[in-house]
């Protein structure tokens, strides 16, 4: 929680030493406990518009930055996780031209391509900022990892709401119907990723409020 404590203290050098200590590799130090580290070691550089910082946390961490996205799909009465909308269907790369009947009858959605300069300053993918309406809906987030070999790897999410992620053909390799606050690693799923390119597709609904995801890979 040392983030949180910004507005709370008066000497933040102190702060942001301790802050920094934790990100360092270390023998000793889990990986994950160093991911968490540079997840709130981002905010505070922000503080002080270390942005260059801020941005070097998240690569360290590996967030995935590009995606395709589509919707808002409904998801009235919580319904959007459950019901296969066609994006979850469909095995091919998104056509920019293919529309889809969305939450809104009168206003069909297709892929959109998300600018890198688009994210939240955390890394995050802002949903609800390319969403009409962007309450009580469902969306996908696509994108392409290449691998040069077969392995299995741990796919790491954070969500603000229900979240289903997919790996190539195989089942959903994490499904959590929980609606919360967004944070790093709140589920975490193994996957096979096959040499070559290999298909994520991220499914997120919302109720209100922000409308967030953050994915990652790890070993």
């Amino acid at each position: 929680g040392l983030s949180d404590l910004w507005d709370d203290v008066v000497d933040r050098t102190a702060l942001r030493e301790a802050s920094t200590e934790a990100t360092k590799p270390s023998p000793t130090l889990s990986e994950l406990v160093r991911a968490e580290a540079l997840w709130h070691d981002q905010t505070l550089r922000r503080h002080v518009g270390d942005d260059a910082g801020a941005t070097d946390a998240q690569r360290q961490l590996g967030l995935l930055r590009s995606f395709a996205i589509v919707g808002p799909f409904d998801n009235d009465g919580r319904k959007g996780h459950t019901t296969a909308y066609p994006p979850e269907t469909e095995t091919v790369a998104p056509n920019p031209t293919l529309r889809y009947p969305g939450k809104s009858p009168a206003l069909p959605v297709s892929w959109r391509l998300v600018p890198e300069t688009s994210l939240a300053r955390d890394g995050s993918v802002p949903l609800d900022a390319w969403m009409r309406p962007e309450t009580e809906g469902t969306a996908y987030a696509l994108t392409y990892v290449k691998s040069e070999q077969q392995k299995t790897v741990a796919v790491r999410v954070g969500s603000t709401g229900a979240i289903k992620v997919l790996v190539n053909q195989g089942p959903a390799v994490i499904d959590s119907n929980v609606y919360r606050k967004l944070h790093l690693d709140q589920e975490a799923g193994l996957a096979t990723l096959l040499p070559g390119w290999n298909r994520v597709l991220v499914k997120v609904s919302s109720l209100s409020g922000r409308w967030a995801f953050v994915l990652r890979l790890t070993t």
